[in-house]
């Protein structure tokens, strides 16, 4: 068997990245530049995403990587996780 190199992952835990930047802050600014076209105006909508995840990276920092998901299971009917209860539920019988 001859030697061979591989590449072994030494981050397996981090959250999905595009490029450098964090899912959720590339999901505001393409909301931001989403409604900008929808509207019309392609200048608004990039400076309104830009503003957008500058926003929400500033209002993170320093919090849990999925504070996305936290946010969206606490506050909305938002429910990717099937097998967990609902959020109004606090008391677990059983």
């Amino acid at each position: 068997m001859d030697d061979q190199n591989f590449d072994v992952p030494t981050r397996l835990d981090d959250p999905p990245r595009l490029f450098f930047w964090d899912y959720d802050i590339v999901l505001c600014f393409v909301v931001g530049v989403c409604l900008g076209v929808a509207i019309g105006f392609m200048s608004v909508g990039l400076v309104s995403g830009v503003s957008m995840a500058w926003l929400w990276s500033k209002s993170r920092s320093g919090r849990h990587p999925g504070y996305a998901m936290h946010l969206l299971y606490w506050n909305t009917s938002f429910r990717l996780f099937r097998r967990t209860p609902p959020s109004a539920r606090r008391r677990y019988c059983g």
